[in-house]
């Protein structure tokens, strides 16, 4: 398991983490999200919804280079697609952790 998923686990352990669309568009609207991770194989549509939104409140949006099923696996769900860190230091070493992989 990459170093950014453990990252995102970490901060699901901690309650600091939004999973699944409709949690990860709610925390970016109200500004709780800090940033954003996405499945590699997440739905077109879902990609450009949440990277617009992401980018409207200057809001770091990640693509990781995992599956929807190996990204709900480390969060302990079946398949997750995306999900928004609502820690700052969370999400600045999960960013910096899949940049450097």
């Amino acid at each position: 398991m990459s170093k950014a998923l453990r990252l995102l686990g970490l901060a699901r352990r901690a309650g600091r983490l939004e999973i699944g669309e409709d949690g990860t568009l709610a925390s970016i609207k109200s500004g709780r999200a800090k940033a954003v991770f996405l499945a590699e194989d997440a739905a077109e549509n879902s990609r450009r919804r949440t990277n617009r939104l992401a980018e409207e409140h200057h809001i770091p949006c990640q693509i990781l280079s995992v599956s929807k099923e190996a990204l709900g696996k480390a969060l302990g769900r079946d398949v997750v697609a995306m999900a928004a860190v609502c820690d700052e230091g969370l999400a600045t070493a999960a960013i910096k952790a899949e940049q450097s992989e």
